[in-house]
């Protein structure tokens, strides 16, 4: 079983452009499902001006999942398990933010 110690995970945002909100609100979706896996810092979502996170077209969010530079973080990047649960996590966040709107594109009549 994998230690419980609060993973330095963080959710950067950037909070500029027309896909600001769509950041927003993927980020905390992103953080919620994390929680669900391991024990987060206690600020885990943040904002940047990290070029990588300035598309002006797609919602953007870097996601840091822990530090080379730490023994603790690394022994938890190496286990294949806390790997999975990090995958799962993301990967149920991604299907949580574009349910909805799947779900409407398929309510709205074809043409």
């Amino acid at each position: 079983m994998m230690s419980r110690r609060k993973s330095p995970i963080f959710c950067w945002i950037w909070r500029a452009g027309e896909t600001r909100t769509f950041s927003v609100y993927f980020a905390k979706t992103l953080v919620s499902e994390l929680k669900t896996a391991v024990r987060l810092i206690n600020n885990p979502h943040r904002s940047a001006g990290f070029r990588v996170l300035k598309a002006h077209d797609v919602p953007s969010v870097l996601l840091e999942l822990g530090y080379l530079s730490n023994e603790h973080d690394e022994k938890l990047l190496v286990s294949a398990e806390w790997r999975e649960r990090m995958a799962l996590a993301v990967s149920e966040a991604i299907h949580g933010f574009f349910r909805p709107r799947l779900a409407r594109q398929q309510e709205m009549p074809s043409q």
